[in-house]
């Protein structure tokens, strides 16, 4: 019998209570019996979000156990049970895999295929989608102070300090700022006003001593000049000002004039192969690194994340094209193209699959869960005239949500909603148009995530393997004369390494 564990998870933000853990063991020990997986241990987070896979520790204790190879199965009752947060999601996944285990969902028919794994993306993406949605819900009260221009929390910043939620300038350290506003404006550089500032004992609004980073966020920082910064919006001239715009100005200017010297003003890059590039030889994980040669040229490459091993890079760009044109060369052809379309086309038709029914229905749920919340406060001890006002100012407010959210779940139920073939196809091979060499990262990076399952590095012979996730596709090998020029291009040891720019 198949081995497996059941993962179960829900969100103190949602005021869910323990019942959906009872809930989601139910549904999934339903689906064990009726699929025949024996079910050797549960792992239960309550009160936890979903974004947050660090601080969940029956996720980290299950994560890992599944090195142990006592199961191969994780049963969860949704794929946004697992995680609500992309990269979470796939570098977890990936860990799993290595160790032979599979996550699976209990509600959702996902198949094995290339089909179900891009389904399973679509499934992925709504839940991300719901999550934000329901976090911006919660912000409401953030949204309400920031209208006001009102401190949100946060740290408020060197020279600033809150008072009554109220932005006010602190006298004793807006001294130090416009001291470095002043010095990096008459020609010191970022490193002498580090020094100065730390000689002089100053700390930073966290009580740490300065670095180049807390200096540069200090120079580039608005809110010296008033500007009140909130979710990308700027609004001027409403908070107190420190720094005139006059001396702002001239901070800025520098900051442009110097881009490019030192290796700063790079820009973040994406490693699209991250989490799915291994060396074969000791079988650990490769990570995007960038690096400056002694000629002053910045590079960016694979290398392994142990040091135990030889030391392997991997240019980042070359092996990525090359990659690239493997999948649409190999698996993007024509014939499964179509075969992937028909598969999803059925999967959607058989399941019914209405993405905006689901997100509609699960919402109606949250705010069912907390009326009733809202309703048991009430029970609970005496409550003040007016904290019984809000309790059914809120309860009316959820009933009038959860009205017109029927009714759209009324109109979304009498559609019919699928993906036909046809624009399967479409989508397809617009991706396939989409991904050559002048192709977007996120194209690219979709085109990888749904395809490709791992792809392995092996420098004795010169070889690069890559494996897929469609069934009917055998592992494809890349020329040894193209690795050579890969691995000399960006495998010297004169490298200056920074800190691993990687963007999910």
């Amino acid at each position: 019998m198949k081995k497996a564990v059941i993962y179960s998870r829900y969100s103190d933000g949602s005021k869910q209570t323990s019942q959906s853990i009872e809930g989601q063991l139910m549904v999934c020990r339903e689906f064990a019996n009726r699929e025949g997986y024996q079910i050797v241990d549960e792992y239960s987070d309550e009160k936890i979000s979903g974004r947050t896979a660090e601080k969940r520790t029956e996720f980290q204790r299950m994560i890992a156990d599944s090195a142990r190879g006592r199961w191969q199965y994780v049963i969860v009752y949704q794929l946004d049970r697992f995680s609500r947060d992309k990269y979470d999601n796939a570098h977890y996944k990936q860990k799993l895999s290595r160790n032979g285990v599979k996550v699976i969902s209990a509600r959702e028919c996902i198949s094995d295929d290339a089909s179900g794994i891009l389904l399973e993306m679509m499934l992925e993406g709504m839940a991300a989608y719901y999550s934000e949605e329901l976090s911006q819900k919660i912000q409401r009260g953030q949204e309400i102070n920031a209208s006001k221009y009102l401190s949100l929390g946060s740290n408020p910043g060197l020279g600033y300090k809150v008072v009554d939620k109220k932005i006010v300038i602190d006298e004793s350290s807006a001294y130090y700022v416009v001291k470095i506003f002043e010095l990096y404006a008459s020609g010191a550089t970022q490193k002498e006003v580090v020094d100065h500032m730390n000689s002089l004992g100053v700390k930073t609004s966290q009580g740490n001593k300065f670095s180049r980073t807390s200096l540069e966020h200090i120079l580039r920082n608005k809110r010296y000049i008033g500007t009140y910064s909130y979710k990308g919006e700027e609004t001027p001239n409403v908070l107190p000002q420190i720094v005139s715009h006059t001396l702002f100005d001239r901070v800025q200017k520098r900051l442009i004039d110097n881009i490019g010297s030192g290796g700063r003003g790079k820009a973040v890059e994406t490693y699209i192969l991250s989490g799915r590039i291994f060396c074969l030889h000791c079988m650990s994980n490769m990570v995007g690194y960038g690096g400056t040669g002694k000629k002053g040229k910045y590079y960016s490459y694979y290398k392994e994340k142990t040091t135990t091993c030889k030391s392997l890079k991997v240019a980042k760009q070359e092996i990525e094209d090359k990659v690239i044109d493997v999948v649409l060369d190999t698996v993007m052809t024509e014939d499964n193209q179509r075969i992937i379309a028909s598969e999803i086309s059925t999967l959607c038709e058989k399941e019914q699959f209405n993405p905006n029914l689901k997100r509609l229905q699960r919402l109606v749920k949250e705010l069912n869960t907390q009326k009733a919340n809202l309703l048991e406060s009430l029970k609970v001890g005496k409550a003040s005239a007016t904290a019984a006002n809000y309790v059914f100012s809120e309860i009316d407010r959820i009933d009038k949500e959860i009205s017109e959210l029927e009714y759209n779940i009324a109109v979304e139920a009498d559609k019919h909603y699928g993906l036909s073939e046809v624009d399967i196809m479409y989508f397809l091979s617009h991706l396939k148009k989409q991904c050559g060499d002048l192709g977007s990262i996120e194209n690219r990076k979709l085109l990888v995530n749904a395809l490709v399952n791992s792809v392995f590095v092996y420098d004795d012979d010169k070889k690069v393997t890559i494996i897929f996730n469609v069934s009917n596709q055998p592992p494809v090998q890349i020329d040894t004369a193209l690795i050579d020029d890969i691995i000399k291009h960006n495998a010297c040891s004169n490298t200056s390494e920074s800190v691993p720019p990687f963007a999910p």
